[in-house]
């Protein structure tokens, strides 16, 4: 492989990054993170680890698994919430699909989807079958994920592309980072790796309500694994991959800007456009979910009271969640009337709160009538405010907007900690029990001094 290695060294591999792009993806932050990056990579990992031990139960990530163990395989890198070991890339992919299957896993604004998910499952992943420690796990994160920015704000209209669920975008370029970091490979192995993700990206929303939505999560993950291990092994792929007259930006994208994410970002890691889930369904439903709540709360009034609740939303938020009567629950996940339904009625709004107990609830069923949702005049994104009009009995209306998804300021950062901290506890003790759980928080925290990731993956197993 180290022959390999150097005859890639001296190839020419331009795969379509701009010097400006390639530039920001190696500056200094991303191997000497500043404090608050590295407090934002512990409170990612921290996310990703609760919501990837929640949904190790869920049937779709059973159902991958068996799939997977039943083929063989090398079995070097741990399944969260599972004695099971598989090969790095299918553990990977394993992981990303549990992380994701809730819906409960965190977003981010610049990349434009769920990329801590493939991040973390493939840089875990890989990480095992390299023995890599945790300060190299640390920088993978951050480098993943500010590949996944990169990429995601230099194609920023990717969004207005219908039918596009940029998880699956994002999160190729992402995972592909991730791991040639881990390898310790040089910029032109990263760019290569850059254009092989790019024609490996895809992603549908039809598959919303559905599986088939973590596959969108699992793919890259997976091939962000195989990616890196192809292009030290002297895989190549074409030039041009991402800017090209036949590359992924003019394939996705209405334009292409490689200052963009210099304009956007400025000292800024990629990974600072994170925000979490307190709320497991949609992410462009929880500022309506949020308002609502807190209205309420401030207005003194109970479902009882409401004749009916009219929400004025977002375009991309109606694209996202087309089911008003859900069937399914991953189909609750994307409904706008049972996510405000399941707040009207004070319920849970985590995973308890989209199982067919509570879609078949005939207060729930009842108060999703009363919610009517049209879409707002112009064009406008997910995390854009919506406008909230709620209709007494006693002929009263109460206006309010929601606020916009945001991350949350640096002097925040400590109440997120105990938010997610709370939300840890929650759903790993369950699974992996209380001891083990908070053994596993302590390593996640400690992780910039972690010997090895192999120390993070024998915690998150299963008992």
């Amino acid at each position: 492989m180290k022959a390999a290695v150097a005859r890639q060294e001296s190839a020419r591999v331009t795969m379509g990054f701009s010097e400006t792009m390639t530039a920001r993806l190696y500056r200094p932050e991303m191997t000497d993170p500043s404090l608050l990056a590295r407090q934002w990579v512990v409170h990612s990992l921290m996310d990703w680890m609760a919501v990837s031990v929640a949904g190790a139960d869920e049937e779709v990530t059973r159902i991958v698994l068996d799939v997977l163990a039943s083929e063989g395989n090398h079995p070097v890198s741990s399944v969260v919430g599972s004695r099971e070991q598989l090969s790095a890339a299918n553990a990977a992919f394993v992981n990303a699909v549990s992380s994701h299957s809730q819906d409960y896993d965190s977003s981010n604004l610049w990349s434009l989807g769920h990329t801590m998910t493939s991040v973390a499952a493939s840089a875990i992943a890989f990480g095992e079958e390299l023995d890599c420690s945790g300060r190299e796990l640390q920088t993978a994160i951050l480098r993943g994920t500010e590949a996944a920015s990169i990429v995601g704000l230099a194609t920023a209209n990717l969004r207005k592309s219908r039918g596009l669920h940029l998880t699956g975008y994002s999160g190729a370029f992402g995972a592909a980072a991730a791991c040639v970091s881990l390898m310790g490979l040089d910029k032109n192995l990263m760019l290569q790796s850059m254009g092989l993700a790019a024609t490996q990206a895809a992603g549908l929303r039809a598959v919303f309500g559905t599986m088939g939505k973590s596959l969108n999560a699992g793919t890259p993950a997976r091939n962000g694994v195989l990616t890196a291990k192809m292009v030290a092994a002297g895989f190549t792929g074409p030039e041009e991959a991402i800017t090209g007259p036949s590359g992924y930006a003019r394939a996705y994208a209405i334009d292409f800007s490689a200052e963009r994410p210099g304009e956007v970002m400025g000292d800024r890691a990629g990974i600072q456009a994170t925000i979490f889930k307190f709320h497991s369904n949609c992410h462009g439903i929880h500022a309506v979910m949020d308002a609502i709540a807190t209205l309420m709360q401030n207005e003194k009034f109970s479902h009882e009271h409401v004749s009916e609740v009219i929400l004025t939303v977002p375009i991309g938020v109606l694209s996202l969640c087309p089911f008003h009567d859900p069937a399914s629950e991953t189909e609750a996940q994307f409904s706008v009337p049972h996510a405000v339904a399941l707040v009207l009625a004070g319920r849970s709004t985590g995973p308890g709160g989209f199982t067919h107990q509570m879609l078949n609830h005939p207060l729930l069923k009842r108060l999703r009538q009363k919610v009517k949702v049209r879409p707002s005049s112009s064009d406008t994104a997910v995390d854009c405010p919506a406008e909230i009009l709620v209709v007494l009995v006693d002929g009263r209306q109460i206006r309010v907007w929601s606020a916009s998804l945001s991350p949350v300021a640096d002097t925040d950062l400590p109440r997120q900690f105990r938010r997610l901290e709370a939300k840890f506890m929650r759903l790993a003790e369950p699974v992996i029990g209380k001891e083990k759980a908070g053994l596993l928080l302590e390593a996640i925290i400690g992780l910039e001094g972690l010997a090895s990731v192999r120390d993070l993956g024998e915690l998150m197993r299963g008992s």
